[in-house]
């Protein structure tokens, strides 16, 4: 009350918290128009995801030469003997995971996930290369895992060291990309 008697009403402005999004007056654009298709990226193309994975691939047998070289196994046909063998399994796992496997998730993955999943790979290509050839001799009941306990450790570091780098190459290149930017500031109100 007011001293003549008459009330005094005050207009508020409603409340606007933090969580209100910014008002939007465009047309909504779709999300596979804001980020394409979920396996494909403009700036990364399938030729150059390919490149990435032969660079993988050569720092993998690059560190598996380094590995043969410390374990005083100087013979250059078991380096050329496991580095064919990690060229099939590059051929039959890891040109099919750099192709398919979506550039988004890349982003998701921390560290420890990558390195996990680089060494799943290379004993799962190994695996699909001794049933491959035990296969096509036709002796699949044959088959036996025998014998090839160095073998695993092996493509497993070499599938370990190539999708490291694979991952590490494709994230640089993805960063490159322009960000869309929120339209306001970090509380939600909109302003120039």
């Amino acid at each position: 009350m007011t001293e003549r008697g008459q009330q005094h009403i005050t207009l508020r402005e409603p409340h606007i918290s933090s969580r209100t999004p910014p008002a939007y007056d465009g047309a909504v654009p779709r999300a596979d128009e804001l980020f394409g298709r979920v396996t494909q990226n403009p700036a990364i193309g399938p030729g150059q995801r390919l490149l990435f994975a032969a660079v993988g691939l050569a720092a993998g047998d690059s560190v598996l030469l380094l590995l043969l070289q410390y374990m005083a196994m100087r013979d250059w046909g078991i380096f050329f003997l496991y580095a064919i063998f990690s060229v099939l399994g590059w051929v039959l796992l890891g040109v099919p995971i750099a192709m398919v496997f979506p550039v988004r998730l890349l982003l998701r993955l921390a560290w420890p996930v990558r390195l996990l999943v680089g060494a799943a790979i290379g004993p799962l290509a190994l695996l699909m290369i001794f049933v491959a050839l035990f296969a096509t001799q036709g002796k699949i009941r044959e088959f036996s895992l025998a014998h090839t306990d160095g073998l695993w450790f092996f493509s497993g570091v070499v599938s370990t060291v190539s999708f490291v780098v694979y991952t590490s190459l494709v994230l640089r290149q993805f960063s490159k990309i322009p960000v869309i930017k929120r339209y306001g500031n970090e509380n939600g109100v909109t302003g120039k």
